[in-house]
C-alpha cells in the first residue's frame, strides 16, 4: 500500500513509480500536460534544449550540458535511461538528484496522479519530476532527452525550444514505424515554429528533418568539423562551421561522439548570438570535462574491460569501429538485448573471438533461446548476466578485451 499523501522516504517513493506502467505504446501528451495543469507546474518558464534522435542522445545532452555548466550556467540535465540508479537521470551542473529530493517530487505528484481519470507512466511523472525540480532550482537551462520517439513523448510539452536531432536509423519499429521516414518523422516533431533545429547533414532523416524545419520555419544549423586524431585516450577534431574552433578533445572514443560534440558546439554558437554569452575557453573545457557511464567506457585494464549502452544496430556498428583505436589481443563479448531491438542485425556486426550470451531480467527480454538462433559457432549461452561475465574474465588473458554491450539494462544487472 502507498502512501498517497504527506512525505514518502526513498524507497517509498522508488517502490511508487516502479509500480506504474511502463507503457511502450498508446502515447499522448494530455496526461502529462494534465497532470501539470492540475500541480499547477508552470512548464514553459524553462529554457529547453530538447534532444532526440535514435542514437547518441545521451552523449550529446552531455556535452551540451558540460559546455553550459562551464560557461557558468546552471544546467538541469534529464536522461533517459539510467544506469544503476534512477537518480541519474535527473541532475544539476551534473549533480544527481538526492534521495530526499527524489522523494520529495515524487511525493508532491502522487496525491495528483492518484485522482487523475488516466493515471500518468513510469516516465511521464519521472518526466514531470525533472522538470519541477528544475523549475524549484530555477536552473537557467534545462537539457531534456527524449524517451522514445518525440512527436508524442513526454518531453515534448514545451512551445519553445532549442531543437537538437542526432543520429536516426531503424529502432522501435513497432511503435514509431518501420521506414526511416516514419522515425525521422516522429523524432522530427520536436521542432517548434520560428525556433531553431541543429542536426549533422548527413543524418539518415535528412530530408524529413528538412520538411519539418521549412514547415515551422525553423532556422537549421549544421555543423562542419574534421577529425584530427583519435586514439585509446579519446578524440582530438576541429569545428569549421558555423564557428571555427581548432584542437577540441573529447574522452570518449569514436567518430560518432566527435559528430556529437559538434552538435554541441552549434547549440553553444547559436545560445552565444542570441545572448547568452558562452567563451571558447568554456566550450574547450566543457567537451573536454563530460564524462557520460556507458559509453565506451574503460572500466578496467589488464584485461580491459570497456561497457557499451550501445542498443541497435547502428550503435553496434560504431562501437566496432571504435575498437579500431584500442589496442588488444582477443576479443570476448558478453552480450544481452531487449526483444524489441534488431538483434539479428546487431548479432551480425559483432565479431569476436568469443561471445558469450546471456538474458537480462526484464519482461522485454530477448531470451538466449532467440538469441542463439542467430549466434555464431564460437557462442557460449550463459543465462545469467553476472556469471557470463565472470565467466568472461575467467576466459580472458591480460592482453585481451572484454566488452559488455547491447543495453543499459545489461549493465546495471551485472555491476548492481
Amino acid at each position: 500500500m502507498f502512501v498517497l499523501s504527506g512525505y514518502m522516504n526513498y524507497l517509498e517513493a522508488l517502490s511508487y513509480l516502479n509500480s506504474l506502467d511502463f507503457k511502450m505504446k498508446g502515447f499522448n501528451l494530455d496526461t502529462i500536460k494534465e497532470l501539470m495543469r492540475i500541480s499547477n507546474i508552470d512548464y514553459n518558464s524553462l529554457r529547453v534544449i530538447h534532444v532526440a534522435g535514435s542514437n547518441g542522445k545521451g552523449s550529446t545532452v552531455c556535452f551540451i550540458s558540460s559546455i553550459l555548466k562551464e560557461a557558468g550556467y546552471k544546467v538541469g540535465s534529464y536522461y533517459s535511461p539510467h544506469l544503476f540508479r534512477v537518480n541519474e537521470r535527473i541532475r544539476i551542473n551534473d549533480s544527481e538528484i538526492s534521495d530526499d529530493d527524489f522523494a520529495r517530487l515524487i511525493s508532491f505528484f502522487v496525491g495528483y496522479a492518484e485522482k487523475m481519470k488516466k493515471k500518468p507512466s513510469y516516465f511521464e511523472l519521472l518526466t514531470a519530476a525533472a522538470i519541477k525540480h528544475f523549475l524549484d532550482n530555477r536552473v537557467d537551462f534545462a537539457v531534456i532527452e527524449t524517451g522514445m520517439g518525440g512527436r508524442l513523448d513526454a518531453t515534448n510539452i514545451f512551445k519553445e525550444t532549442v531543437s537538437v536531432i542526432t543520429a536516426i536509423d531503424l529502432e522501435h519499429v513497432q511503435y514509431l514505424g518501420n521506414t526511416i521516414e516514419k522515425i525521422a518523422f516522429e523524432k522530427s516533431s520536436i521542432i517548434k515554429k520560428y525556433s531553431v533545429v541543429v542536426f549533422d547533414k548527413n543524418n539518415k532523416g535528412k530530408k524529413v528533418i528538412l520538411e519539418m524545419a521549412k514547415k515551422k520555419r525553423a532556422k537549421i544549423l549544421n555543423p562542419l568539423y574534421e577529425i584530427v586524431n583519435i586514439c585509446e585516450n579519446g578524440c582530438v577534431f576541429n569545428i569549421k562551421r558555423p564557428l571555427k574552433l581548432d584542437n577540441l578533445e573529447i574522452k570518449f572514443i569514436g567518430r560518432h561522439y566527435v559528430k556529437n560534440a559538434s552538435l554541441a558546439c552549434c547549440v553553444a554558437f547559436y545560445l552565444n548570438v542570441i545572448g547568452f554569452p558562452i567563451s571558447e575557453n568554456a566550450i574547450r573545457e566543457g567537451l573536454k570535462n563530460a564524462y557520460l557511464k556507458g559509453r565506451f567506457e574503460v572500466i578496467q585494464k589488464n584485461p580491459l574491460i570497456i561497457l557499451d549502452v550501445a542498443h541497435n544496430p547502428s550503435a553496434v556498428k560504431s562501437t566496432f569501429e571504435s575498437l579500431n583505436y584500442i589496442n588488444f589481443n582477443k576479443l570476448i563479448v558478453v552480450f544481452s538485448c531487449l526483444a524489441d531491438k534488431d538483434f539479428r542485425k546487431m548479432l551480425k556486426c559483432i565479431k569476436s573471438d568469443l561471445l558469450i550470451i546471456c538474458e537480462i531480467k526484464n519482461k522485454r527480454a530477448a531470451s538466449v533461446e532467440m538469441l542463439a538462433k542467430y549466434c555464431p559457432k564460437n557462442c557460449v549461452v550463459i543465462k545469467n548476466p553476472k556469471i557470463a561475465f565472470e565467466q568472461a574474465k575467467l576466459f580472458a588473458t591480460k592482453k585481451d578485451l572484454i566488452l559488455i554491450l547491447g543495453s543499459h539494462y545489461l549493465i546495471e544487472q551485472i555491476f548492481s
